[in-house]
């Protein structure tokens, strides 16, 4: 027996393109989702690389800053190599110059000096450790001896000046070789001899 078709002709094409729609709502539906994925994840890429620019820009700076300061510290070294050299070249006398203007700052008034000597000594290393390590390598022990005679109202002032010396940083083994009363037209002084070095071996320092 022959079936009979109640649904009209165009039902089927119908029902066929209602799917099609559906089909392509999906579709934009998911085009839609990953374009904004994307849009997203290049949103978050572009911010990453901006923050890793910015952090190599301040590691950046930081070398240049590092770098200017060690081309200064360069130029120092070398400026001080250069004042090394004519402080080597000149000697003996840059040392005794030295002395004389801080014996001449820390004296007081009322001392005079009657007579200065300075002898440059050197001595070399001969300890057992040195030994050990070669006579080659021997360091010089280099030494500005100064002695001076002068006087002084009291023993006061003698002490005084003593411990100005002994302060001196560059200044070591202060003595005094003696001490006495000495008189002349009437007036009583303390007549002194006081030694100590300046050590030379640091450049003069």
């Amino acid at each position: 027996m022959r079936e009979l078709e109640f649904l009209p002709a165009w039902y089927p094409s119908t029902r066929q393109r209602r799917r099609l729609i559906v089909l392509q709502g999906w579709l934009i539906l998911s085009l839609i989702a990953g374009m904004g994925t994307y849009l997203a994840m290049s949103d978050r890429n572009i911010h990453t690389d901006l923050e890793s620019r910015a952090t190599l820009q301040a590691q950046l700076d930081q070398t240049n800053a590092q770098l200017a300061e060690m081309d200064k510290l360069d130029a120092m070294r070398r400026q001080l190599r250069r004042q090394e050299k004519i402080v080597s070249k000149l000697g003996f006398y840059v040392y005794a110059c030295k002395a004389i203007d801080t014996l001449d700052s820390l004296m007081p008034k009322q001392m005079s000096l009657t007579g200065v000597q300075l002898d440059n000594e050197e001595k070399v290393d001969t300890s057992a450790v040195q030994q050990a390590k070669g006579a080659a390598d021997a360091p010089v022990d280099r030494r500005l001896k100064i002695r001076m005679q002068g006087v002084c109202p009291t023993d006061v002032d003698l002490s005084v000046f003593l411990n100005q010396l002994a302060a001196v940083p560059f200044f070591d083994q202060v003595n005094v070789t003696y001490t006495r009363q000495k008189q002349q037209n009437n007036h009583v002084m303390r007549e002194f001899e006081v030694s100590f070095a300046l050590c030379l071996n640091g450049g003069g320092n």
